[in-house]
Order: structure tokens, then C-alpha cells, then sequence
């Protein structure tokens, strides 16, 4: 007989998190964006300030998203590390960034290789316009509402891929909207699995695809963006796996409550 003898030990918390290579913004202005949170006796309600890798990377994601919202194309998560401290209860988190430097958009362009499609048509979708600083959300924004005015007359298996240029001499940037046809994919089912207290049509109801939907990856990102926002899970993981025929996919949801 093999018997495994476990010594959990208590749970470690974080005690500070720190960012190096901020100029633009403080470590509370950016400690604000970030799930996880610095332990503090308040909090004994949530589980934010408990130290948890995964959550961690996504908190990376999260910081790295503010600064493209704020208008920093070239920003970058240079490092991140976790110390332990000698009693091994609290974790020391450092983040070292590069801001690089902030854009403004210089011009907006839509260009179409589809046939009897007047790419001006979509010209009216941009949700920003010249002369305003750079946000990456923005740019989604208006992917989505091309693709829904695009899905709306009749262009179902379309891409809209922007083309960000950037001119560093400058600090503008220029966007192109570039439409072409995608291979026709259609959604075959939406597996959703992790979910023990939560019901699936909680989850379901946050995707922008259902079944026999044509497959269009923005949508997917979407959705995934939606399930997290929810904040009832810790992670959230959103896959697409071959399906049973070469136009068919399946959207695997993997949640973590």
C-alpha cells in the first residue's frame, strides 16, 4: 500500500505589489486594474488577495489592456516575480514594464477585397476619429460593429482585420480596416465544463455564438471577454476544437469558480 502524507500549511497571501518602469502612471493607478489585490484584515471575505499564478497572468493581461486603451502601442510587461518571504506566508510581486511612448491616431481607412462591397459604406462604424489618442479597445469596438454591419447585410464569413501602422518619429499611428472573405465554419456545439454551482445557461447566455452560427473569432473573443467580466471565475478558458466535418467547429468553455 502507497500512502501520500500532505501537509497543506496555510494559505499564502500577497503583501505588496509593486511595479518598476511606471512614469505615467502610479503603482495605486495601476494596483487598480489588477484582480488580485494586496492583503489588508478587510478582505477576509475575498479570495483576491490570495496568491494564484494563473490569476497573476491575467493580471499582466489586464495592465498590458489599460495601457493600449491609454494610447501605448509599443507598452510591454518586461518581467514579473514573485518572492516568497522567509516565514512563507505573504508573496512580494514586482512588475518591470516598458510604457514606450504614447500615439495619437494620425488617419482611418477601410479597404475591401470583397466583390460589390463599397468599404466607405463602413466608414461610419469607426467609433473614434483622428486626432484621438490610441485605444486598442476602441479599435475592437469598431471591428465589432463592422462585423455586425457586415453580418446585417448578408456578409456572414467575412474578417475584419485592423492594420495598425505606426509612425515613431511622429507618435501617430495609422488604421486600416482591412475586409476579406474567411473559410465558411460554422459552430457545431458550445461545450461548457468547470461549472459547479453556476448553471450552464448563466454561461451560455454571455456568448455572442450559439449553435449553427457561422464561426467568426471576434464574437469568440468576445464572449470569452463576457464570461470573465461576469467575476464569478477565477479563469476562464474559451478553445475551438475540430468538429465532426472540416466547416464545422466546436467552442470548448473551461471554467474555473
Amino acid at each position: 500500500n502507497l500512502v501520500f502524507e500532505i501537509t497543506e500549511g496555510d494559505e499564502t497571501t500577497i503583501s505588496t505589489i509593486r511595479f518598476v518602469g511606471n512614469e505615467r502612471f502610479s503603482d495605486d493607478e495601476l494596483r487598480s486594474e489588477l484582480s488580485s489585490q494586496e492583503h489588508r484584515w478587510y478582505n477576509f471575505l475575498s479570495s483576491s488577495d490570495r496568491y494564484d499564478p494563473d490569476r497573476l497572468q491575467y493580471d499582466l493581461e489586464l495592465i498590458r489592456q489599460f495601457y493600449l486603451q491609454e494610447g501605448y502601442a509599443d507598452f510591454r510587461v518586461l518581467s514579473s516575480s514573485s518572492e516568497l518571504s522567509k516565514d512563507k506566508k505573504d508573496f512580494f510581486i514586482t512588475v518591470t514594464v516598458d510604457e514606450g511612448e504614447r500615439y495619437k491616431v494620425s488617419d482611418i481607412s477601410v479597404k475591401s477585397l470583397i466583390r460589390n462591397l463599397d468599404p466607405n459604406s463602413l466608414i461610419d462604424q469607426v467609433t473614434f476619429k483622428p486626432q484621438d489618442w490610441y485605444n486598442a479597445e476602441e479599435v475592437k469596438a469598431t471591428v465589432d460593429a463592422m462585423t455586425k454591419r457586415l453580418g446585417d447585410q448578408q456578409y456572414a464569413f467575412v474578417t475584419v482585420v485592423p492594420d495598425v501602422q505606426r509612425d515613431k518619429n511622429q507618435k501617430t499611428i495609422n488604421i486600416v480596416f482591412n475586409i476579406n472573405e474567411s473559410p465558411r465554419v460554422f459552430v457545431e456545439r458550445i461545450d461548457i465544463d468547470g461549472n459547479v454551482r453556476t448553471l450552464d445557461k448563466v454561461v451560455r447566455r454571455e456568448m455572442d455564438l450559439v449553435e449553427g452560427d457561422p464561426f467568426n473569432r471576434t464574437k469568440l473573443a468576445k464572449s470569452e471577454k463576457n464570461i470573465r467580466d461576469l467575476d464569478y471565475f477565477e479563469n476562464v478558458q474559451v478553445k475551438t476544437l475540430p468538429g465532426s466535418a472540416p466547416d464545422k467547429t466546436v467552442v470548448d468553455v473551461s471554467v474555473e469558480e
